[in-house]
């Protein structure tokens, strides 16, 4: 967390550009709280030590999702 000091006359304009500056910031990454859990990651590194590939096609996934 960022700490910021004003001067009292600036304070308005100041506050407003920090947190115009912190909300584009947490904007601007699509990933923003999206964190892996930990049931996932093992997951992924078991999915990436196995030897069996399996492959669908898109039409198939289509029909899956619908």
């Amino acid at each position: 967390m960022n700490t910021i000091s004003i001067e009292a006359g600036k304070a308005n304009s100041q506050m407003r550009a920090w947190i115009a500056e912190s909300v584009s910031e947490v904007l601007a990454d699509p990933d923003f709280g999206l964190d892996l859990t930990a049931e996932m990651k093992r997951a992924l590194r078991v999915s990436r030590k196995s030897s069996r590939r399996t492959y669908v096609s898109l039409a198939t996934l289509r029909k899956r999702l619908g």
